[in-house]
């Protein structure tokens, strides 16, 4: 915080860290300031949807869709948190173009959407995901309103990845577990 000499106060970083309002709010805000599309995909896309918010589990990260594209477009405001990329990633559950910030303490992932592709474990096989601007709906997310992806293509790809925390979302969103 700034005081009246105009000095940031100690107390300022300690308020920012780790906080996911503070998080979203700020790459919210960057990315509506250059007209980009985007959602709330992952585990704050489950909780903005959830039946049961108190049942929710511990947020990992904030993920965020975008089309690749405009990932560069953002990096001249982005550049101090980038701890990762922008580069392509690709593990066994994703494909997909990937830049991830460090914002005091709150990890943000941004997801380029126009070449996302996820692994489907009960196939075993690749599966577009593209993302589309203006496929979301609008949800109180941290105190904002913003878009997130909508509740079936949420639980269709957590489907597809099916992880241990895919699997406790679908629960917490569909109340039944998808292991029984």
């Amino acid at each position: 915080m700034i005081g009246s000499e105009g000095i940031v106060s100690e107390t300022a970083e300690t308020d920012q860290a780790r906080s996911p309002a503070l998080a979203l709010a700020w790459i919210a805000d960057r990315l509506d300031e250059r007209g980009i599309a985007w959602r709330i995909t992952g585990g704050l896309a489950a909780r903005a949807h959830a039946r049961t918010p108190t049942l929710v589990r511990p947020l990992a990260d904030i993920d965020i869709e975008v089309p690749d594209e405009a990932i560069a477009a953002l990096l001249p405001v982005i550049a101090p948190f980038v701890v990762y990329g922008p580069a392509r990633f690709q593990d066994e559950n994703w494909d997909l173009l990937l830049c991830t910030l460090d914002y005091h303490g709150q990890m943000i992932d941004l997801c380029g959407g126009s070449t996302c592709r996820i692994f489907d474990a009960a196939a075993g096989l690749w599966r577009d995901d593209p993302f589309l601007p203006g496929d979301f709906v609008l949800r109180d997310v941290l105190g904002r309103r913003c878009p997130v992806v909508h509740l079936a293509a949420l639980i269709a790809y957590k489907r597809c990845l099916s992880r241990d925390v895919d699997r406790a979302d679908i629960a917490l969103l569909t109340g039944i577990d998808p292991s029984a």
